[in-house]
């Protein structure tokens, strides 16, 4: 085979986005990550797929002098160093939308599970404790639910949010009034999403005006009672400041699907907090999001390096 038609895979694709991919004549070199044999495969390699736990820095991209494109199977490209890559001409190839209902849904079950107390009676129950009273949770219709950004996991959130009877407002200064209100949600001031809604969901990217938005000014002006569900971007929250604000009770709960560092440290005091649900970043990873996800890529892929 044509080294010129070598592709290398880190983690997991989809079988037939993988068989589509060698059907359009390419070879395929699959590793669980990127290792060290990954990069030495990929020093041959005109196209190099990474999930978003793989780096690849300027000094990787330099191991690689025939790459042509990097495939990324989601939306975030903060794991690809874009100004190394633009300098040597490498295309960045994502997918973004492609796993916004299964991000959706386990949001919306993140929720569920904060709101009805489930952190706490389930892992009572396996301790042998039967807590009925004073643990009955509390139901989402006719609460608020404030979205930080309403890009297509937010509408798909909204949208599910909105048939369960919540009333939905957000912010994001990239979406017009009149885009919402087609959907409707009320897009509101940051300060107002925080101070108004039930349940805070993060949905932003991350990029240098997001990090850290959700700081111990911001947090403290949660609405009392409020939770905190987040399956964006770790970068997005202080987690000190969000630790100080579950022991002050500023913050109810919260659920948490992605964090600063991944995997985070097992004795992180956050992950053992009480009123914490902690899910490893597998929010997009539904079998059927997996499957679109890996197929829309592969035609991106194919499509690109064919063109040349």
């Amino acid at each position: 085979m044509d080294e010129s038609r070598r592709i290398v895979i880190c983690g997991h694709m989809a079988q037939p986005a993988l068989d589509y991919m060698e059907e359009a004549g390419y070879e395929l070199y699959l590793f669980p990550d990127l290792n060290e044999e990954a990069v030495e495969a990929a020093s041959q390699a005109i196209s190099i797929v990474v999930r978003s736990h793989s780096r690849i820095t300027a000094e990787v991209l330099y191991l690689m002098p025939e790459l042509k494109a990097v495939g990324r199977p989601g939306a975030g490209v903060e794991n690809v160093d874009v100004d190394a890559a633009a300098a040597r001409g490498v295309e960045i190839i994502n997918v973004p939308g492609g796993n916004a209902p299964a991000v959706a849904e386990h949001t919306l079950a993140l929720m569920l599970a904060l709101s009805r107390k489930l952190f706490l009676v389930v892992h009572a129950l396996r301790e042998g404790e039967w807590l009925k009273a004073g643990y009955e949770g509390g139901e989402i219709a006719g609460k608020t639910l404030a979205l930080i950004g309403l890009g297509r996991v937010g509408v798909e959130v909204a949208r599910r949010a909105l048939s369960m009877g919540m009333k939905v407002v957000a912010y994001d200064p990239y979406v017009s009034t009149a885009e919402a209100e087609e959907l409707g949600v009320d897009i509101v001031e940051l300060e107002e999403a925080l101070s108004s809604g039930d349940v805070i969901s993060l949905h932003a990217p991350a990029t240098p005006e997001t990090e850290g938005m959700l700081n111990a000014e911001r947090l403290a002006m949660v609405k009392p009672g409020g939770l905190l569900v987040n399956t964006s971007r770790g970068s997005l929250v202080d987690e000190d400041a969000l630790l100080a604000a579950l022991n002050e009770g500023a913050v109810a709960g919260a659920a948490l699907d992605v964090f600063r560092q991944e995997p985070p440290a097992a004795d992180s005091p956050l992950l053992r907090h009480p009123h914490v649900i902690a899910t490893p970043h597998i929010a997009g990873a539904s079998s059927e999001g997996r499957l679109r996800v890996s197929m829309a890529l592969a035609n991106r892929l194919v499509a690109y390096l064919s063109s040349d």
